[in-house]
């Protein structure tokens, strides 16, 4: 299933297939955990995260080279079952990052945890706003980041993420 003309697919930041790619390093020795797990939608695996409670998280460095498109940004999240609150369980926001192009914690959107189909993958769609996307089109870069902020109730399972994305 590995395509070189397909960059998500072959990028273990994007494909969460790495566990050290996505800071910070101190989740290894914390409440928080970060691990492989063998159920995933593409590639080798995916990472689960149990955070109980509020945490950000930020990617390994990417190139252009590794950003396909600037419309979007799609991802694969699962939700576990496991929620001690039936009314909020939670939401995850995501930043774009590029220094060298005068990005600093650019907000893309959030998702909901609440309504999201539980113990199920589902397929998660984002519009970059305008303003970013014509800051990184064209242009050559070495510092691009993604941080994934998880805002989840103590108690809560892990949430799985797998094959994120950028669109044209």
């Amino acid at each position: 299933p590995y395509d070189d003309e397909i960059p998500h697919v072959v990028n273990p930041v994007l494909g969460f297939e790495d566990v050290s790619k996505w800071n910070p390093a101190s989740w290894d020795n914390s409440p928080y955990t970060k691990v492989l797990s063998s159920d995933k939608t593409e590639g080798s695996s995916s990472t689960a995260f149990t955070v109980n409670g509020y945490k950000s998280l930020t990617s390994a460095a990417l190139t252009q080279a590794d950003i396909n498109g600037t419309g979007f940004i799609r991802w694969n999240m699962k939700v576990s079952a496991q929620q001690p609150n039936p009314w909020w369980a939670g939401q995850v926001q995501i930043f774009l990052n590029a220094p060298s192009r005068n990005l600093y914690s650019a907000w893309i959107g959030q998702v909901d945890l609440t309504n999201q189909p539980k113990a199920t993958w589902t397929e998660q769609l984002l519009p970059i706003p305008p303003n970013v996307a014509a800051a990184l089109n064209g242009a050559t870069y070495s510092d691009f980041t993604i941080s994934l902020v998880l805002n989840v109730n103590a108690g809560s399972g892990p949430l799985q993420f797998d094959d994120l994305r950028f669109l044209p």
